[in-house]
């Protein structure tokens, strides 16, 4: 378990992807609902205040990890760049989730075997579903156990190192989330205002 501490430092940096064709990609899935952005940038800033990593295991193999909002958008980089590393073992398609109006909202990677001729096995060792709105990861599958190994000690060890940047990034995106906030009542009320004066004229 990783906890938040307060300090000084510059922001995360990107990690290029060499291997950026080395996950296959699928068609998305259309779920019937539209995001609720203003619901959605909420939970983010409330995600920002917990703690970087926390992870349970519930039953029938299901491993749920909850990040602060800076660790989970470090988590959608690492992710696909140790799975790439692992191409030669592994055959992993990517499918995102987008709703009526084609805005990403879940994203799903399915990892399987790799056969002795490169193609994909039919095995499939675990699937690491990503949730936007809520910074959470669900793996489940048969071989989690390979995902805790090879993925997740690795995703740690990088928040240990950046866990300093994960503070101020989430304490950046927390004044952004309150000025946006700000702007809106202040041009709500000004709308008020003037709608109140044009009714008494």
């Amino acid at each position: 378990m990783l906890t938040r501490r307060h300090a000084s430092a510059s922001n995360i940096q990107h990690m290029p992807n060499p291997h950026s064709n080395a996950i296959s990609s699928t068609a998305p899935i259309q779920k019937q609902n539209n995001l609720n952005k203003g619901k959605a940038l909420q939970k983010k800033g409330e995600n920002c205040n917990r703690q970087h990593l926390i992870a349970e295991l519930k039953p029938g193999k299901n491993l749920v990890t909850s990040l602060c909002t800076a660790a989970y958008e470090l988590a959608k980089q690492i992710i696909p760049l140790i799975l790439t590393s692992h191409m030669e073992t592994f055959s992993t398609e990517e499918r995102n989730a987008v709703d009526n109006k084609g805005v990403s909202v879940d994203k799903m990677y399915q990892v399987f075997n790799k056969k002795l001729d490169g193609s994909k096995g039919k095995q499939k060792k675990f699937t690491i579903n990503f949730y936007h709105t809520s910074s959470q990861l669900l793996i489940n599958g048969a071989h989690i156990d390979i995902f805790v190994k090879e993925i997740y000690s690795q995703l740690c060890n990088e928040i240990k190192q950046k866990h300093h940047d994960l503070n101020i990034i989430n304490n950046n995106i927390l004044e952004t989330l309150e000025n946006l906030e700000l702007k809106q009542k202040t041009s709500l009320n000004l709308h008020t205002l003037d709608h109140n004066e044009t009714l008494e004229n």
